[in-house]
């Protein structure tokens, strides 16, 4: 889809509103009531708003919701000297095993914003790619909000000297990982590979944590090697869940589209959205406010619904 923005027309079968008199209690929802797994970007978690929201429009919809912080974010113990990154998927291997254990009856829905989708994809991938694939893994969909398309691209735009936007958020977000680098160092400089007089404070950009901090603890030679391993255009092929990728083209960080677009027309298990306006995680639908909803979030029920739904005898085989 590449349209500009406008309000959507009303869909088939309308969601749910938002309010607490329409969320049932979860020590009434079946056994096998869908559980809902949603997961925030950099340094975010579970008190922020496009978690929140994504999170209410699973649990009006009977939907089991959790919503997953990563290690050492949100007041999560860092208890090992390895760091979150976008390609590591052992916190969201860990939560789906714990939901699948705990109700295994239930489907398993998963949505994430940001880096989250690149933690997710890694997940999808990885698992898909094991013996007995999606059907193991127990997940019947996935969506993917504001994913930067191409790592590469995408952060040399946040590091264009003639494009003062990408350079501010380089900033905040580097900021952000100087709280969590600060706060944790002594935790990361528990690993072999990382050097103990590298200082937190004093790293300026995002790379400088990637390569000091992040590829040091996960293995990976280069960032470059870091990059490519969690790049949507490499994962996508992998991938046999249902899964929707979900951008707007104004967004800073969505890089180059291409590849992405190229790997998408090669594979019936992922579908990309794009539209005009949108930003970074800022889908504003008229009439919600600033701190309201997005029409994302609508997307995602929809979406998340409709992947649990019946399949045809070809489509089950394709995913087989």
């Amino acid at each position: 889809l590449g349209a500009s923005f406008a309000p959507l027309p009303p869909p088939p079968s309308p969601s749910p509103e938002i309010n607490a008199a329409n969320i049932p209690a979860a020590a009434d929802l079946p056994q096998d009531a869908p559980v809902f797994i949603m997961l925030h970007g950099i340094n975010g978690g579970s008190h922020e708003g496009p978690t929140k929201w994504a999170i209410a429009t699973g649990a009006v919809r009977g939907w089991r919701c959790a919503a997953l912080n990563l290690r050492g974010c949100n007041g999560v113990a860092l208890i090992t000297p390895k760091v979150y990154c976008a390609a590591s998927a052992e916190d969201v291997r860990a939560a789906v095993s714990a939901a699948h254990a705990k109700y295994p009856l239930a489907p398993i829905l998963l949505a994430g914003y940001s880096l989250g989708t690149y933690v997710l994809g890694t997940y999808l991938a990885e698992e898909d790619s094991k013996p007995g694939g999606h059907a193991a893994s127990g997940v019947a969909g996935a969506v993917l909000i504001s994913c930067p398309l191409d790592p590469h691209s995408s952060y040399a735009g946040l590091s264009d000297s003639e494009r003062p936007t990408g350079l501010m958020y380089n900033a905040a977000i580097t900021a952000e990982l100087r709280r969590y680098f600060s706060k944790h160092q002594d935790d990361v400089k528990g690993h072999p590979e990382v050097n103990e007089l590298v200082n937190a404070t004093e790293l300026r950009t995002i790379r400088d944590f990637e390569a000091n901090f992040i590829i040091k603890t996960h293995g990976f030679d280069t960032v470059d090697d870091y990059y490519e391993y969690f790049s949507p255009a490499r994962i996508i092929p992998s991938i046999r869940t249902p899964t929707l990728f979900l951008v707007a083209k104004d967004d800073p960080f969505v890089g180059q589209m291409q590849q992405v677009e190229t790997a998408i027309r090669g594979t019936k298990h992922v579908l990309l959205a794009h539209i005009g306006q949108g930003g970074h995680v800022a889908f504003l639908e008229k009439g919600t406010g600033l701190w309201g909803p997005c029409w994302t979030d609508r997307v995602l029920g929809e979406f998340l619904e409709a992947a649990m739904g019946p399949r045809s005898a070809a489509a089950a085989a394709e995913e087989a």
